[in-house]
């Protein structure tokens, strides 16, 4: 591996082999995070900055990366990164734009090339019904179907829902995985959508190049 200033520098690259099974991923990280993958030659979730309301979707994301993907000791929670930061246009997350991490925070894009049966691909915008217990429908005659059916048996919007709503709305999550689904008037164009990947660890060796940044 060959490397630029890792320290202080601007940017680090990593020589790796490329094999077509690889995919390209770019994660956001703070700079502590970077320096622990430099120092142990590997960084995993632990969950510990995960906000308690989003432990069931992140728990619920780890079920699905454990029945999905092959395990890691010692990986409990989800690592997340980009496939498609704004579509196919715009794959790699731009340093110019705001809400990578908290404002002022020291930072560092690293770029990962990841063997693909070891990452989970999601569509980003559909997860946020995950993070609030809502229902993902696919389109507006479903959306108004589910709601239809709920008002009829009287329990009202809001997780957590009595059965069989409760059911109906976590099966109803599986589809962030088919990068196919929901109709383009409600989801948007297939080209324009954002996907999310999640991996259990980021092995040093996997990295191809790191560039700091100051969040916006």
């Amino acid at each position: 591996m060959t490397s630029g200033t890792s320290g202080k520098g601007r940017s680090y690259s990593g020589i790796v082999r490329i094999s077509r099974r690889d995919m390209f991923i770019w994660t956001i990280q703070n700079i502590m995070a970077w320096e622990l993958l430099q120092r142990q030659g590997f960084l995993r979730g632990d969950g510990r900055r995960v906000e308690v309301y989003f432990r069931y979707a992140y728990r619920w994301m780890a079920d699905q990366m454990l029945s999905r993907l092959p395990a890691v000791p010692g990986a409990r929670f989800p690592l997340w990164g980009w496939y498609r930061w704004q579509g196919i246009s715009r794959t790699r997350p731009d340093l110019r734009a705001t809400g990578h991490l908290e404002k002022g925070t020291s930072g560092v894009r690293i770029e990962l090339e990841i063997p693909h049966e070891k990452v989970l691909l999601s569509d980003f915008d559909a997860w946020h019904s995950v993070l609030n217990g809502s229902y993902l429908s696919i389109s507006e005659k479903d959306e108004d179907a589910f709601a239809e059916d709920l008002k009829k048996a009287g329990p009202g919007w809001g997780w957590p829902y009595p059965e069989p709503f409760r059911s109906r709305v976590v099966s109803s999550w599986q589809r962030i995985f088919d990068m196919d689904a929901g109709e383009p008037e409600w989801w948007g164009a297939l080209s324009e959508r954002s996907v999310q990947a999640t991996f259990w660890e980021i092995d040093l060796s996997q990295v191809r190049r790191a560039d700091r940044f100051t969040a916006r």
